[in-house]
């Protein structure tokens, strides 16, 4: 049975990394969508001319402010996510911020302090905050340059910031993860800086901080047993993203379908 049995372990191995990337997968084309939406938004032409008018000072910051933000405001509903607009010129000094009030208001007060006052990037990104380490909050910074369609200049920058409901449903939604499968982001510490978990508001088996400390130690793709060796583990890294997605799941539910072919 030994040849057989290692068939059948890999194959059960396999589909736990590859649950993980399917997760992982659904998470990048949420982000992948929110970033799409904030490109929707700086690609109108109207506020977009002007922002231009602004840089060459033809216009005032208050009728910029005036043209653009009930424009900007209307933008909000695109996606019920996005809670925060903010629009920067072309020297990425922040000239609009337009915000879903009821919101921001209830949102964390920690929380309101990631509304960016610089900009420091001419590239299209998504990035994933929290307030502070192992802590249940979060929200979606999505960074896109604001182009003029003809000569492909900057003008400007928008950074919209999005809600973590959305992200969370997807990290609690238990399709293939059967009963003891439990998925978490986790940013490794760099750079001075301490690491993250975040999605701690969901069961966890017991794992303990040391425990899940390992997955944010160990390479991605790689399975690791965790909890004194009753879980196995994986990490999958998110697209453009310092943050990975884990999974584990106790082992004996990993192994359950060989014990059902090679058991009468």
């Amino acid at each position: 049975f030994t040849p057989l049995y290692q068939h059948l372990r890999q194959q059960q191995e396999d589909w736990l990394a590859d649950t993980a990337l399917y997760r992982a997968a659904a998470v990048d084309r949420h982000l992948n969508h929110q970033e799409n939406i904030t490109a929707q938004i700086t690609s109108r032409t109207h506020i977009r001319e002007a922002l231009e008018a602004y840089n060459r000072r033809e216009i005032s910051l208050a009728q910029l402010q005036q043209l653009s933000e009930s424009k900007l405001l209307e933008a909000l509903r695109i996606d019920d996510a996005m809670f925060s607009i903010n629009r920067y010129d072309a020297e990425q000094q922040l000239v609009i911020q337009v915000s879903d009030t009821q919101r921001t208001e209830a949102m964390a007060p920690d929380l309101r302090t990631l509304i960016p006052v610089t900009v420091d990037a001419a590239e299209a990104r998504v990035e994933v905050q929290t307030s502070s380490a192992f802590q249940d909050d979060l929200v979606v910074k999505a960074t896109v340059p604001i182009l003029n369609p003809l000569n492909q200049e900057q003008v400007g920058t928008d950074i919209a910031l999005f809600s973590a409901e959305p992200l969370r449903a997807i990290l609690q939604d238990r399709t293939g993860l059967g009963k003891t499968g439990q998925v978490v982001l986790v940013r490794p510490a760099a750079a001075g800086k301490s690491g993250q978990i975040w999605g701690q508001g969901l069961p966890i088996n017991d794992l303990s901080p040391e425990t899940l400390a390992v997955l944010m130690k160990t390479e991605v793709n790689q399975l690791i047993e965790l909890g004194n060796s009753s879980q196995l583990g994986i990490t999958v890294p998110l697209q453009n993203s310092d943050w990975r997605l884990a999974f584990w799941m106790d082992q004996q539910e990993v192994y359950a379908p060989i014990r059902q072919q090679l058991i009468p």
